[in-house]
């Protein structure tokens, strides 16, 4: 299993939006992608 984390300490910077979009390539890819979304 890997794992990535797409942290930045500033808001708005589009992270929730790169997770989705790296989770649909990684199914592309034949994957079973899990996320989770931890914004305060």
């Amino acid at each position: 299993m890997k794992v990535i984390d797409v942290w930045n300490p500033k808001g708005g910077q589009g992270k929730s939006m790169f997770s989705i979009n790296l989770a649909a390539a990684a199914i592309e890819l034949g994957k079973k992608p899990f996320v989770i979304c931890q914004d305060p």
